[in-house]
């Protein structure tokens, strides 16, 4: 979390500050995290971002979020949407 905090501006349109937004997104029960995850091999050019889409899939998100260009080139991944934060918050 701390990465998207400093990576973030200073606030979003509306006045709300950005990392706000996102705590508060995490502080309702939209959120879920899990241990058991599928094995996938997506990304191809990082094999290490392959956690993040196993753990959507598990959860049955319906939305990853993330700043990574390997991730967010991936657009969209078993009914999931990969988006950028900035994507995301237009979205809400």
């Amino acid at each position: 979390m701390s990465s998207i905090i400093r990576a973030a501006p200073p606030a979003a349109p509306g006045g709300r500050h950005f990392p706000c937004r996102i705590i508060d997104l995490w502080k309702t029960d939209k959120v879920l995290f899990s241990a058991q995850t599928p094995k996938l091999n997506v990304v191809l050019e990082d094999p290490d971002d392959n956690k993040f889409i196993e753990c959507a899939v598990a959860l049955k998100a319906r939305f990853l979020v993330s700043g990574d260009k390997h991730l967010t080139g991936i657009k969209d991944y078993m009914k999931i949407k990969i988006v950028s934060p900035k994507e995301f918050l237009d979205l809400m």
